[in-house]
């Protein structure tokens, strides 16, 4: 088997974890325009936060009237862990493709 095959192996394995993001990423969008985000604000912390449950509290935070800076410190807490495991991921990923 070649990696190539390997990898859409490995895509096609990870289909069952990627519908169930997608009523996360719903719900959390639906909380986020109600709290007042608009749709780049919205998508920004997607890309930014990258953590669901984060996400949710920050904008029920924000939600409830505590301001952006508070939302988004608490929101950052488990930043250190997350970026630190998807380093290794990310290294392990690229090592995979040249070796």
């Amino acid at each position: 088997m070649s990696k190539r095959d390997e990898y859409l192996a490995g895509a096609r394995a990870g289909i069952p974890v990627l519908l169930g993001f997608i009523p996360v990423g719903i719900a959390y969008a639906i909380m986020a325009r109600q709290a007042g985000f608009d749709i780049f604000e919205t998508c920004f912390m997607s890309v930014a936060v990258f953590a669901g449950a984060s996400q949710m509290m920050a904008v029920g935070m924000y939600a409830q009237g505590a301001g952006l800076a508070a939302a988004g410190i608490l929101g950052w807490k488990k930043a250190p862990v997350m970026v630190s495991v998807l380093c290794a991921i990310f290294a392990v990923f690229v090592l995979y493709l040249v070796i």
